[in-house]
Parts: C-alpha cells; structure tokens; sequence
C-alpha cells in the first residue's frame, strides 16, 4: 500500500472515529436529560420521595394526636372529671411542645377541635362522650377550613349537611362515607342522605373547600327501620 492509499486510510479511520464520538456525546447528553426529567420531573424520584416523607410525617402527626387526646381523657376520667373538648383543647396547647395552637367548636350540631401541629399541618378531633369514640383525621394546612354541621334524623332515616367555606373560598363537594368507601357526593353546600339503604353505625361526612382543605363530621346512625345495631 502506498503513502497516498495509507494516507486516506488514515483520514476515513479519523472521520468514523469523530463521528462515534459524536454519537456518544449525544448519547450521554440525551441519558443525562432522562436521568435528570427523571429524578426531578412530575412523578421525579425527589418527588416521590419528598411526597412519601411528607405523607409520612401527616400520619406520624395524626397518630401522635389521636394518642395524646386518648391519654388526656384518661387522665381527666381518673381524677373523676369530664374530658370535655375544650380541656381537651386547653391541655394539648399547655402540655405537648409540638402543638401549636388547639381551639374547641362547640358552638355547634358538630363539635370538635382542630389541633395544628408545629410543621404547620391541621388535624380535626372528634370526641363522643356517649360511646367513648375519639376519630382523628388530617384536613389541610392554613388558616381557611370550612365549617360543616350534620345531624342523623331518625324519623326520616336521614343524615343532612350543611357546609360553608372560609371567606374568599368555595365549597366543592360534600361527601357521605360509610365503612371507608365514598357512597354518595353532593356538589354544593347542602347535602341529604338517605342511609337506609346503608345500614347503622358510623358514617362520615366530608365536605371539601376550593383550597383543598377539609371538615369532617361524624354520625352514628343507631336504627334502621327500628332494627338496632
């Protein structure tokens, strides 16, 4: 082979070997773009982590709750005292470092407590004397939570509703839950349900707020059609 032919040998050799390099360099700069679209994205591995620690942290703050509010009934019922929802309130503001503020409705067919923790998230107590229940669930974050009053009418075999959000904001739907599973939802801010159909024990209404914070109200329906649980 002469110098010329082993010349341009030589120079193709050149040729294919910047275009492999080329090729590689976009394919790294492509897998890196995956990589990082994946790691930061909508549904982003950071994401889902961030999403999974927060979740997290709202259970680990419900149980907390629901906990204390157990152990202040307790301590009051020992000394022969009633637990009602404002020493409730009074003592989670006084004796647990992680609660921020606690304030007790009672002015109305609901009562309850909503208790913020220091990481800034809400939670709604609700505690009946009669049957000793105490239900504790998450609504949101802020200072703007609807109200919602609910009341079982035996004689019609009804749960009615009445919801009304914060100032500025909007009630999206109401929502009738029995045993875990969304049975009926209202759009609006007044709701009626017949529970005949459902049965006795406890039910919960769910009446969500255009800035997705949440008031629940829970109901013991006792008789069905003069059938008692």
């Amino acid at each position: 082979m002469n110098k010329q032919n082993r010349r341009k040998l030589k120079q193709t050799e050149r040729g294919i070997t910047l275009i492999a390099l080329i090729l590689m360099i976009v394919i790294v700069v492509i897998l890196a773009a995956v990589t990082i679209r994946g790691l930061t994205g909508n549904e982003g591995i950071i994401n889902v982590t961030e999403m999974a620690a927060i979740d997290y942290n709202v259970q680990s703050y419900r149980e907390q709750v629901e906990q204390e509010v157990r152990s202040i009934i307790i301590a009051h019922s020992t000394v022969g005292e009633e637990a009602t929802l404002e020493k409730i309130a009074n003592d989670l503001r006084e004796e647990s470092l992680w609660v921020k503020d606690a304030v007790a409705y009672t002015d109305t067919k609901s009562p309850d407590i909503l208790v913020t923790v220091t990481e800034g998230y809400t939670y709604q107590v609700y505690y009946n004397e009669t049957y000793g229940t105490v239900f504790v669930e998450f609504v949101g974050q802020g200072d703007s939570f609807p109200s919602l009053e609910s009341e079982f009418a035996k004689s019609r075999v009804t749960i009615t509703s009445t919801a009304s959000a914060g100032e500025g904001e909007t009630i999206e739907k109401v929502e009738l839950i029995y045993r875990g599973e969304v049975k009926e939802t209202i759009v609006g801010t007044s709701a009626s349900y017949d529970v005949e159909k459902y049965g006795t024990g406890w039910y919960k209404i769910r009446a969500t707020s255009s800035n997705g914070n949440i008031r629940y109200n829970w109901v013991r329906v006792a008789t069905v059609n003069g059938r008692l649980t």
